[in-house]
């Protein structure tokens, strides 16, 4: 069925590689298209009975936690995945996890035990109950470690296993919350947070017990390399973690915690969902990518950006919608947030889909791009901070400017991998003649 839809979408029949590469796909869809659904009604009735500052809450530990977590991976987890793909021999492919894995671990380890001495002074620097950096400090130790393990899993390809650890994680989080519901009758964002937690702990214990050969063979140049590529992509991360959580904090400092919630869960019905959408098939591209040459696949790439626009708009105009009433009465429901938000999900989602392909640009490549998409993205926090301050306090505005960045940053990556592809081309081009030459 499959290869009868590819023939029909491109015109031509797969190829070994796209057939391996659907195969893996098919585990990463199994564990997403179950897990996606469920993660998605739970958080939403989660966010109906926190109600909004709550909710506000919860997000806050999410957002300020993730700042922690670029600063302790130092963009590793990329290139690491990169590098782990690339490897040819088991050894290699050792040292390269365990380098990283003991870098990682060092560093989040740290930054949690200066959230605990400090805590209360941070706290109090950005007006915060000390509560909020607690939970900070454990959701950033516990989540920090599956996220390493499953760096591992994808770069090795073992995408019935992350099938397996999201199945374990889906039921953890559903049996929790009904359990929870049953013995409390309430929700916070504190018991809530220990669901989600206790999963992630689960899923990265299932990991380690399948994966305990590779933590082994430390090599400090390994390392060093690493590091060294990784820089890139952690001022790359760095910088898109400001950018895609400036609204939100700008939104909770000058409109309230409350406007966050509603924000949050009109972000969480779209964002959320096409994040999840297409780390299905980023999750599988990345290290396809990192192993080819050959980056015609880009085309195909091309063509489904332009046949799926309007359906997945539709989808995710349709999903707010549903899970906007599933939140109930206290987030309203306003037809422009609707549409808005589904053009920047939809926008969005072909975004991410780039970004993974641009990674293994090259470095001179990369740079360009990281440059010209931060202009982009420092130029649309200025539009949000002078909105806010000084113009009006518009989740609309807000919402159009997020737009424009990016069809914006969609152009610079188009033209990006146009590049990618020509030079591909002249690789293998060349390649061909040197060994007529050598003939």
């Amino acid at each position: 069925m499959v290869e009868k839809i590819h023939l029909r979408v491109f015109g031509h029949e797969m190829s070994d590689q796209m057939r391996a590469f659907l195969g893996n796909l098919s585990w990463s869809f199994y564990g997403g298209v179950i897990a996606m659904p469920i993660t998605i009604v739970v958080g939403t009735l989660a966010g109906r009975f926190m109600g909004p500052e709550q909710y506000g809450n919860y997000n806050l530990v999410i957002l300020i936690s993730t700042y922690v977590t670029v600063f302790s991976f130092l963009g590793l987890d990329i290139s690491t995945i990169k590098n782990v793909a690339k490897a040819k021999s088991s050894q290699k492919k050792e040292e390269s996890f365990f380098s990283s894995f003991v870098f990682i671990g060092s560093m989040t380890v740290l930054f949690s035990l200066i959230g605990i001495i400090f805590g209360q002074k941070i706290a109090q620097s950005f007006g915060l109950d000390k509560t909020i950096i607690l939970f900070v400090v454990i959701y950033t130790l516990i989540v920090s470690f599956k996220t390493i393990l499953d760096i591992l899993v994808r770069a090795l390809e073992r995408f019935k296993l992350q099938a397996i650890g999201r199945m374990i994680e889906i039921a953890v989080l559903s049996l929790g919350f009904i359990s929870v519901l049953a013995i409390y009758r309430k929700l916070d964002f504190g018991l809530y947070m220990g669901i989600i937690l206790l999963g992630a702990a689960l899923v990265a214990i299932a990991y380690f017990v399948n994966l305990k050969g590779y933590f082994k063979n430390f090599s400090f140049p390994t390392l060093r390399r690493q590091l060294s590529e990784g820089k890139f992509f952690m001022l790359s991360s760095i910088l898109g973690t400001v950018f895609i959580s400036s609204d939100r904090l700008l939104i909770a400092k000058y409109i309230g915690v409350t406007t966050l919630g509603i924000y949050s869960a009109y972000y969480a019905a779209s964002l959320g969902l096409v994040t999840g959408l297409s780390l299905i098939l980023t999750n599988v591209l990345l290290p396809a990518t990192a192993k080819t040459d050959d980056k015609s696949f880009i085309y195909k790439i091309d063509t489904l950006c332009i046949k799926c626009f309007a359906p997945i708009y539709l989808l995710i105009c349709a999903a707010i919608f549903i899970f906007l009433t599933l939140f109930g009465k206290a987030y309203p429901l306003q037809l422009s947030y609707v549409l808005l938000f589904a053009l920047v999900a939809t926008l969005y989602f072909f975004q991410m889909v780039y970004s993974i392909v641009i990674l293994d640009a090259g470095r001179k490549r990369y740079i360009q791009y990281f440059l010209i998409s931060n202009i982009i993205n420092f130029a649309t926090i200025a539009y949000y901070f002078i909105l806010m301050q000084y113009i009006s306090k518009s989740i609309n505005l807000i919402l159009v400017g997020f737009s424009v960045n990016i069809i914006l940053a969609l152009i610079v990556q188009i033209i990006i991998t146009r590049k990618m592809i020509k030079q591909a081309h002249n690789k293998m081009l060349s390649f061909g003649d040197s060994m007529i030459d050598h003939e």
